[in-house]
C-alpha cells in the first residue's frame, strides 16, 4: 500500500504552497481552468476513455474536480493559508468512511476509528493556533474536504461494481469536462480580463505542477490504491500531507510554527501508525484464512 500512496503524500504535501503561488497570479478559476486543461490535452487525444458509465466519470470529475478544487482555490484565495488548508482538507478522512458506511455499507474497522480520533486531535491542536479573517475560508475548506470524500466513494462504489479501468484515464477524462465551467467562471468573475499575459506566463509553472504531476500523476496512484484496497484504508494516509504543507508553509511564507502545530504534528503521526498497525493485522487475518 505504501508504494501507492507515499508518492501521493510528498506530491500533494507540496501542492498547497504551489496553489498559493498560482492563485495569487491569476486568480482561483483562472488556475483551476489551466491546471485541468494541462491535465486532460493533448493527452486525452492518446488515451482512452475508461470502459464506464459516461455518468460516473461526470460524478467524480465534479466531486474530485470542481467541487474539491474550486472550493479550496477559492479559499486560498480569500486568505486561507496554505497550512491550514493541507489541514482542512484532510477531514476527508472522516467524512469519506462515513459516506462509505452511508452509501456502501463499508464498516469502519475499530484501529481505524481509534487513528481517526487521535489525528482529528492532532488537527484541532494545529487549528487551535490559526488565525483566519472571518469564517468563509474555512467552511470552503471544509466543503472542499466533503467533495474529496464523495471523490474517494464514487471510485470505491466503482470497484465494488465491477467497473475496470485505468485510473490515469479516469483522471484524464474527469478532467476534460472541468476547462470550461471553470473558464467561464473566470470570465464572469473578471479574472480573465484583468489577467495580462505576464501573469498567465507566470502561473504557467504552478499550473504544470498542478495539471500534470499533482493531479495526473498523484491520482493515478491514489485511485489505484482505493480501487486495490478500500476507501477507508486508504483515506487516513492523508493525514500526513498537512505535515509538509505546514512545513513549506513556515519556511516558503512565513506561516507560523508553533508548539501546538507540533504537537498536532505528533497526534497525526501517532493515528497513521496506529492504522497502518490496523491495516497490516486485517490483511494477515484475511491472508490466513484463505
Amino acid at each position: 500500500m505504501l508504494r501507492l500512496v507515499l508518492p501521493v503524500i510528498i506530491i500533494w504535501g507540496c501542492n498547497f504552497a504551489v496553489m498559493r503561488i498560482g492563485v495569487h497570479e491569476v486568480g482561483p478559476f483562472t488556475l483551476a481552468a489551466l491546471r485541468f486543461f494541462i491535465a486532460s490535452v493533448p493527452l486525452i487525444f492518446f488515451i482512452r476513455r475508461p470502459r464506464v458509465p459516461f455518468i460516473f466519470i461526470v460524478v467524480y470529475s465534479m466531486t474530485f474536480g470542481f467541487g474539491q478544487f474550486g472550493l479550496l482555490f477559492v479559499a486560498i484565495w480569500m486568505g486561507l493559508p496554505s497550512g491550514m488548508a493541507s489541514l482542512l482538507v484532510q477531514l476527508q478522512v472522516v467524512f469519506t468512511p462515513l459516506f462509505a458506511l452511508l452509501a456502501l455499507g463499508q464498516r469502519i474497522p475499530l484501529a481505524t476509528g481509534v487513528a481517526i480520533i487521535v489525528s482529528l486531535c492532532g488537527l484541532g491542536f494545529i487549528l487551535s493556533e490559526s488565525g483566519v479573517a472571518g469564517p468563509a475560508p474555512i467552511i470552503l475548506g471544509v466543503a472542499a474536504a466533503m467533495s474529496w470524500g464523495a471523490s474517494n466513494v464514487v471510485v470505491a462504489w466503482g470497484s465494488v461494481h465491477g467497473l475496470n479501468y485505468n485510473p490515469v484515464s479516469l483522471v484524464i477524462w474527469a478532467s476534460a469536462f472541468l476547462p470550461i465551467p471553470f473558464g467561464i467562471m473566470a470570465g464572469v468573475s473578471g479574472e480573465l480580463s484583468q489577467a495580462t499575459i505576464a501573469d498567465l506566463w507566470s502561473a504557467l509553472p504552478p499550473a504544470i505542477y498542478l495539471g500534470l504531476i499533482a493531479t495526473v500523476m498523484a491520482y493515478h496512484f491514489w485511485v489505484k490504491a482505493i480501487a486495490t484496497y478500500t476507501a477507508t484504508a486508504v483515506a487516513p494516509f492523508s493525514l500526513l500531507i498537512p505535515i509538509i504543507g505546514i512545513y513549506l508553509g513556515n519556511v516558503l511564507f512565513d506561516e507560523a510554527l508553533g508548539v501546538a502545530r507540533m504537537t498536532g504534528s505528533a497526534l497525526i503521526i501517532v493515528g497513521i501508525v496506529i492504522h497502518m498497525a490496523g491495516v497490516r493485522v486485517r490483511l494477515m487475518r484475511e491472508s490466513g484464512s484463505a
